[in-house]
């Protein structure tokens, strides 16, 4: 079981983030969605992309997120997330690919990680190289 405060830790020392290729990544960050953290009541797990504009330049952007609701108890405490975030030179292919998917909406992980690869804007982005690579985890 993994700390909350050693995910980010944790998930890095699994992945080489500025060499692995997406897929490779994607693929690691689903073992590491199986991996127990303390005091995770939920596995709340979202892939989203999008558009955004960073410093006037346009990009796309592909977000790997592990979401984590913390509990004192039975009291509510406030969340932190895990984000892999991927960001793309954004061309006409990735238009119109914004999409937002929670596991939450699935019957298991594995039904939504297959669910995940089967959309286009998935597709579109698996076999590109990104331009900027982040991962960080933050208080929301």
């Amino acid at each position: 079981m993994i700390k909350l405060n050693n995910v980010e830790n944790y998930f890095n020392s699994t992945i080489d983030l500025n060499n692995d290729s997406v897929l490779e990544i994607w693929n690691k960050f689903k073992s590491f969605c199986l991996v127990d953290v303390e005091n995770e009541d939920d596995r709340e797990i979202l892939f989203e992309t999008g558009v955004e504009k960073i410093e006037g330049i346009k990009y796309f952007y592909v977000n790997f997120v592990r979401q984590f609701t913390i509990y004192d108890g039975d009291e509510y405490d406030g969340m932190e997330q895990l984000i892999c975030a991927f960001h793309f030179e954004h061309t006409k292919e990735f238009r119109f690919l914004k999409k937002s998917e929670w596991s939450m909406d699935y019957e298991d992980l594995e039904t939504y990680f297959k669910e995940v690869e089967k959309t286009k804007a998935f597709q579109k982005m698996i076999d590109k190289n990104p331009v900027k690579r982040t991962l960080m985890q933050e208080e929301i």
